[in-house]
């Protein structure tokens, strides 16, 4: 995080920051970091594990500039499969198993179905303020 925050400061970005996402939020620890270094900026973030969003909920009570979804973000709306790990919640996944990653993959994981919405079309809805509503170059 750290080199994203110094890029940010290199090029001058940092008091441009109006709107942060953060897809795959688990338990809320990073969005904190962003809520305290960006305090006037709006935070959106995505968990659509279950098992993971009270924890998140608990992590970033008392911030009013954080708005927590327990939604997964996709190409279209509805209701998607989500391979929940029974062990270790950041491991959870949209995807299913590959072969490809055998660390991870062989955590036992149990099939549910969680909602999902398009970002776009979410963060319109929540009054999220984006560079294309504002920039006029």
């Amino acid at each position: 995080m750290q080199l994203l925050f110094n890029t940010l400061k290199q090029y001058s970005l940092w008091d441009k920051i109006k709107t942060i996402v953060n897809l795959g939020s688990c338990w809320g620890e990073e969005d904190v970091v962003f809520s305290e270094n960006f305090p006037e900026s709006q935070i959106f973030c995505y968990e659509p594990n279950p098992a993971s969003y009270p924890k998140l909920l608990k992590t970033i009570e008392g911030r009013s500039n954080i708005f927590p979804q327990n939604v997964a973000v996709g190409e279209k709306s509805g209701i998607i499969d989500f391979h929940q790990s029974t062990n270790r919640h950041g491991t959870s996944s949209v995807f299913p198993s590959s072969g490809l990653y055998d660390c991870i993959e062989k955590l036992p994981s149990q099939k549910i179905q969680v909602h999902c919405v398009r970002l776009d079309e979410n963060l319109k809805k929540l009054g999220a303020q984006l560079a294309s509503d504002t920039d006029s170059e």
